[in-house]
């Protein structure tokens, strides 16, 4: 690896020992440094333009995020395919992220991208933000309904732990309904969850947005037919 310095100058060192000199650095930074210090290097490069190609710094560090496993690497890869167009950093450009998404502009879809995202993390993190304060939540498994944000994430958060802690997988896959005899709504956005197997499914969640926030979310087990809805595959992280 070579390193430019003033006056024309370069130093060589060894890629190994280069390795772990960026590796001790990178923990005498922290979690929070590293992060900061990506996304400065991602706006600065940005802001180069073309006649700055190299990556190279950039690359290590995203790749050093991910390896200590610091939580959040999904949705730094997220923000960093927003604010660089540069070819060579290795990020999926994502259509699906809701981190800048204005309040006002809320969707089904991005209610159900919202709610797959927390159900294949086990966490409430990303479903959270968004629910109204009086969301309903009703499950045709179940005459009543949970009428508000407080309840519904006291009854969503153990069952994911629940899951968490045993052998059980759940899956959360965006979809479409179908329109069928008995069911005449219009297709819509859902999530199509599933338990053992992809393929078991137990039913797909449907949802109702107004004024920015999620206002309603039902599980439906029977109708619309969750066998017979829309799937894509995608099973946001």
């Amino acid at each position: 690896m070579e390193l430019s310095r003033s006056g024309g100058h370069t130093l060589t060192i060894g890629a190994a020992a280069g390795t772990r000199v960026w590796d001790a650095e990178i923990e005498g930074l922290g979690v929070g440094n590293t992060t900061h210090l990506f996304r400065g290097l991602v706006v600065l490069r940005q802001a180069l333009g073309r006649g700055a190609n190299s990556v190279a710094s950039e690359v290590w560090l995203l790749y050093a995020i991910r390896e200590r496993d610091y939580g959040w690497y999904s949705d730094l890869t997220d923000w960093a395919a927003r604010y660089t167009d540069n070819r060579y950093m290795p990020i999926e450009r994502r259509i699906d992220s809701l981190l800048d998404i204005p309040r006002s502009d809320l969707t089904k879809q991005d209610a159900a991208l919202a709610y797959a995202r927390s159900w294949n993390r086990l966490s409430t993190w990303h479903l959270k933000p968004w629910l109204a304060e009086d969301v309903c939540y009703a499950s045709q498994h179940d005459s009543d309904e949970i009428t508000c944000k407080a309840d519904y994430l006291s009854y969503l958060e153990p069952k994911m732990k629940a899951v968490a802690s045993s052998d059980m997988s759940v899956f959360a896959e965006l979809g479409k309904t179908r329109t069928h005899p008995g069911h005449s709504n219009s297709p819509e956005p859902c999530v199509i969850m599933a338990q053992g197997s992809k393929d078991d499914i137990s039913g797909v969640v449907l949802y109702q947005t107004q004024d920015g926030y999620i206002q309603r979310i039902e599980m439906c087990a029977v109708l619309p037919l969750p066998a017979i809805a829309v799937r894509t595959g995608r099973y946001p992280k």
